[in-house]
């Protein structure tokens, strides 16, 4: 039965668009998606903060030049003051607030490359979501076409049988009802399809013809503890914990505010006037310890930490939700296997209870709406068997796209 099941996600769209794999939709939905493209954008600024950082820690280089009028002097000189000089300053010591600095700007880029890859994740999830979902729908609509043409036939032979007296008018009436009722679900269904087809379009911008995927038979039971040892690799929750740790690193920077700084300075004149005129260069060693600042410096601290405990918070619900989310999806695969091993037995024995049925009616052991309910129950099964199989194979394409994203 399942290669059965399985051709009828390979039918013709009547979608209007254009890819051969899941692979191909997601390179299309990626260079669709806005979000992803902010993250690349935020991914760039870290990596430009980053950089920033590591600057402060080299020495700087400046050209100045300064004109000064001054008034007389007691030699009886006036006039003006010219220095034109290069500047540079080594910073020596800053209380560790600089490599700090360096520390957090590295971890808060690490962050950012991991939350790109939890956003990639997300949307290649999306893809998959809304591709099974419409070709689920696709199939059962296909499984209530073939159950209108059966009830379309069945309406017929009624008929006939009424103008021979072996079947009552109002068979023929609970018939029509039945296939009216199945005409009105109908509608509702395209409705959901369609609107599975904007979505898949929103996603992935696609304008002409799809040759729907194929997809490899179902594999056995996944095992929770496999899956489970991906839960701390999860982008998202790295994310999380290069934010702690940036966290940690910006703690450390706050307790450097307490600490002496030393930098070292000189001078170059290429064109001096004045006092100093014959004076070509100086050098200059600056420290300074912190003794008062009006709470600023105790403040910032307290602050840092109060960043810090958010951080670890954020990280525990990551690690959390992510391992629930893989507990749930793990545990819904297997039993949608099972369901589906149970419903491939449930179509062919409602099959054959439609067929039974239908040959009592003709030798009057049964009614007319016995074998109404039982085609009805064929189709209904066949409808759940179609649900449940495009379901698992959402279910084995998000655990794939994990274990290719943490690997």
């Amino acid at each position: 039965m399942r290669p059965l099941f399985l051709a009828l996600i390979t039918v013709g769209f009547g979608l209007n668009l254009e890819a051969q794999s899941l692979p191909e939709l997601y390179q299309m939905a990626e260079t669709q998606s806005e979000s992803l493209g902010s993250k690349a954008a935020l991914v760039e600024q870290a990596n430009v903060r980053y950089y920033q950082a590591l600057g402060s820690i080299f020495p700087t280089a400046s050209l100045e030049f300064s004109k000064t009028k001054q008034d007389q002097i007691a030699s009886g000189l006036a006039g003006a003051i010219t220095n034109f000089k290069i500047t540079g300053t080594q910073p020596i010591f800053k209380g560790f607030r600089e490599y700090y600095g360096l520390f957090q700007a590295r971890e808060l880029l690490r962050s950012e490359a991991q939350g790109q890859k939890a956003e990639k994740l997300r949307l290649r999830e999306q893809v998959a979501a809304r591709l099974f979902k419409f070709l689920s729908l696709e199939a059962e609509l296909k499984s209530f076409a073939e159950g209108q043409s059966a009830l379309e036939k069945r309406v017929s032979e009624l008929r006939a049988r009424v103008q021979t007296g072996r079947s009552k008018r109002s068979d023929v009436l609970s018939a029509e009802a039945n296939l009216e009722s199945l005409r009105s679900q109908m509608k509702i269904f395209e409705a959901q399809r369609d609107i599975e087809t904007q979505n898949l379009v929103f996603l992935t911008g696609l304008k002409t013809s799809l040759k729907v995927p194929t997809f490899a038979p179902l594999k056995s039971p996944v095992s929770l503890e496999e899956m489970s040892r991906f839960s701390n690799s999860h982008p998202k929750v790295q994310a999380e914990s290069h934010k702690l740790e940036a966290a940690k690193d910006n703690r450390m920077m706050s307790l450097g505010e307490h600490l002496p700084t030393a930098d070292l300075s000189g001078n170059y004149y290429l064109k001096r006037t004045g006092t100093f005129q014959d004076v070509e260069w100086d050098i200059r060693f600056d420290a300074k310890l912190p003794i008062f600042q009006g709470g600023v410096g105790i403040n910032k601290v307290r602050e840092a930490h109060a960043k810090e405990r958010q951080a670890l918070l954020e990280f525990q619900k990551a690690q959390r939700e992510t391992s629930l989310q893989i507990q749930n999806d793990v545990t819904n695969y297997n039993a949608r296997l099972a369901e589906l091993r149970s419903l491939e037995k449930a179509v062919e024995l409602s099959k054959a209870a439609y067929k039974e049925q239908s040959s009592q009616y003709d030798l009057g052991l049964v009614s007319n709406l016995d074998v109404l309910s039982s085609l009805s129950t064929y189709y209904e099964t066949k409808r759940s068997l179609d649900r449940s199989l495009h379901e698992l194979l959402f279910l084995e394409e998000k655990l794939r796209l994990l274990r290719e994203t943490v690997q």
